[in-house]
């Protein structure tokens, strides 16, 4: 008879005739049976593989009971193994699908409208504004707000059924805009929740936008300041080190509101102390500490800034 080795969570075991001959459990029944402080969220998967030793002591235990109470165990597992960065991510996911296909129809939009107004397209370089305009105005009232006369107009005239299919796409996208917002107010409700400090320092969408690329709070907690403040410019890093091209001074947080409005002979610096602000307060997110260590840091980063500045004044 053909002997057979299983192993799974609980331990390794030997079959023959489908029954078990020989075991080496990991732990032991009794183990289990004296877990009375165990936290609610393990109860259900303690239960489950001192199921499976109550039938491995008594060498009755078929591989096929086993496999199907493994089963239930991954599934447990599967279901335990959701949480928020896994929301946080397909959020940002969900906002930034919501941004390429609201640009791709409002460019569409666009070049429709220019058949008709090719004025407002140069003139509006906001699409949100553009879908407005398009919607609550008619074409006189625009030409009137863009100081032009009816001569000078290069558009050509369309029929009411053609305006109609124009505002008809100019709706949709008006609903995408307004779906990106329903969608960014849920992400920053669960940030707070789940990153609070980390919010608190980078804001929404670069806190998601960091989550997603390291992979979690608790990955992001546990890298050093120098690789978040890189995190999103890993093709730029090894086209350095491969092509000795420019070194890259920031990734993700380079949308930093203290980022953008910095010189570019000070941003390097405050990537520096940008990212190590964020590095604490991942980890005192990850860690549950105060909620409050967020705006502290940030506080101390905009003193920082400031001397920085001065500094650079003075030089100059």
């Amino acid at each position: 008879m053909v002997k057979k080795i299983v192993s799974n969570v609980t331990g390794v075991f030997v079959y023959n005739n489908e029954r078990v001959i020989e075991k080496t459990p990991f732990t032991s029944l009794k183990e289990y049976g004296d877990r009375k402080k165990v936290e609610k969220k393990y109860l259900d998967k303690y239960a489950v593989v001192k199921e499976i030793l109550h039938y491995v002591d008594k060498n009755t235990f078929d591989i096929e009971s086993l496999r199907n109470i493994n089963i239930l165990l991954t599934k447990k597992q599967i279901r335990d193994s959701v949480h928020d960065d896994q929301l946080i991510i397909q959020a940002i996911n969900t906002i930034d699908d919501i941004t390429k296909v609201s640009n791709s129809l409002c460019k569409r939009l666009r070049e429709w409208f220019s058949l008709y107004l090719p004025e407002l397209d140069h003139s509006v370089g906001n699409n949100e504004t553009f879908v407005k305009l398009v919607l609550e105005k008619d074409r006189k009232n625009m030409i009137k707000d863009l100081h032009l006369h009816e001569f000078n107009i290069m558009g050509g005239e369309l029929s009411k059924e053609d305006i109609t299919a124009i505002l008809n796409l100019a709706e949709e996208i008006q609903r995408f805009y307004q779906l990106k917002t329903n969608e960014e107010d849920y992400l920053n409700r669960v940030l707070k929740k789940r990153a609070p400090n980390t919010f608190s320092v980078c804001g929404g969408l670069i806190t998601a936008q960091l989550l997603r690329q390291s992979g979690g709070l608790e990955k992001l907690s546990k890298m050093p300041s120098s690789t978040i403040q890189l995190l999103g410019a890993e093709k730029a890093l090894f086209r350095h080190l491969k092509q000795k091209a420019r070194c890259p001074k920031q990734g993700l947080i380079i949308n930093h509101p203290l980022l953008a409005n910095a010189k570019a002979s000070l941003r390097g610096k405050i990537s520096r102390h940008l990212a190590g602000a964020i590095s604490i307060a991942a980890k005192v997110d990850f860690f549950k500490g105060d909620i409050k260590t967020g705006e502290k840091l940030l506080k101390e980063l905009e003193k920082k800034l400031k001397i920085e500045k001065q500094k650079g004044a003075d030089n100059d």
